[in-house]
């Protein structure tokens, strides 16, 4: 059964301006994240709950309360995107975006996690796990350390990359392709790394077909 509170809290929280840490705790306290999880799992959550509820939990994790909590969501993420909940799987692909972003090496779970989401049906989804993880371009040592495992063929992150840049899907490819494109962009050392890969030989090849 729902927890009204809940839904009330959240949207308060997504409404408020601003967010302290203080406030951050209250809110983790009367609702944990395994809580939010539960409550944001079932059938019948609506968009404007979810909208809600992403925009409070971005709050929360702006903090630095917040954002010391984000190791922690790896397992309900893992769960979250086992679930048809379309809504859900796209806001705990946010979430882990949110942890790529607040760690200078973010755990190799996490790309497990952004790896398999890459390959989820919906736009939704896979464009929060593009977004993600191009920040693996960035210029910052530990992303930079781990961009050569996203892009060796031999590395599973990289095979599976490479194995969707050459895939016979026009979709899957391309959102192989437009996230080497992004990558590439964001740094002048990620623009050198995906040349040396070639793991753009595929689209370079599309390019010059007559």
């Amino acid at each position: 059964m729902r927890d009204d509170g809940f839904a009330a809290a959240v949207r308060a929280l997504a409404e408020s301006v601003g967010q302290s840490d203080a406030e951050a705790q209250d809110f983790i306290a009367a609702f944990p994240l395994e809580t939010c999880f539960r409550e944001l799992s079932g059938p019948d959550v609506s968009a404007s709950l979810m909208e809600d509820a992403a925009a409070a939990l971005a709050k929360v994790f702006g903090t630095s309360y917040g954002a010391s909590l984000l190791p922690s969501i790896l397992p309900l993420a893992a769960a979250a995107l086992q679930s048809p909940s379309v809504p859900l799987r796209r806001l705990a692909v946010q979430q882990l975006g949110r942890l790529v972003a607040a760690q200078e090496e973010p755990p190799p779970a996490c790309l497990d996690l952004l790896m398999a989401a890459l390959q989820d049906p919906e736009v939704g989804v896979t464009s929060a796990a593009e977004a993600a993880l191009r920040q693996l371009g960035r210029p910052q040592a530990g992303a930079q350390a781990l961009l050569p495992q996203l892009l060796r063929r031999e590395h599973p992150w990289g095979g599976a990359l490479a194995a969707l840049a050459a895939c016979h899907d026009p979709l899957l490819r391309m959102r192989a392709l437009t996230l080497l494109v992004a990558l590439a962009a964001a740094s002048p050392a990620a623009a050198a790394a995906v040349r040396r890969s070639g793991l753009l030989e595929p689209l370079l090849a599309e390019l010059e077909d007559p």
